[in-house]
């Protein structure tokens, strides 16, 4: 197995040079790529559809000053983001009563992978209680 992942490798580097030199070069055309079989490259970006469903969480106590964030799919019992959702956005804030709104939630983070850790000051810990909204 690993003779052929390395010979992949090998071959992959020597066919790439050349066929990299085909799709950026100036002087073909598309229509020149296409005749010879080569795909021809987009430049336009393609347009992401806004996903159906926000992805759940569940929150784990994974020590003194850590939490693990997990997304999942909602409408599945499968792990991971639903379908099209790139990430969430954790906002957080550690108050000693529940929030009014989600404008008292002070603290974000991007997070577009599962699982999330969100780590506390050892002078945080115990102290309030982490209320914690996802947001995409």
């Amino acid at each position: 197995m690993v003779q052929k992942n390395d010979a992949r490798k090998n071959l992959e580097s020597i066919i790439r040079t050349p066929a990299d030199f085909r799709l950026r070069n100036p002087v073909i055309s598309d229509a020149e790529r296409i005749a010879v079989g080569l795909h021809v490259r987009d430049t336009r970006p393609t347009a992401i559809n806004v996903p159906k469903l926000c992805p759940g969480v569940i929150i784990k106590v994974v020590g003194f000053r850590r939490l693990k964030v997990f997304f999942h799919n909602m409408k599945t019992k499968g792990k991971g983001k639903p379908y099209g959702a790139i990430g969430a956005v954790i906002v957080y804030a550690m108050l000693d009563a529940p929030p009014a709104g989600i404008d008292a939630l002070t603290r974000s983070v991007p997070a577009t992978r599962t699982p999330h850790i969100l780590e506390f000051t050892e002078e945080e810990r115990g102290k309030k209680t982490v209320y914690i909204a996802v947001c995409r």
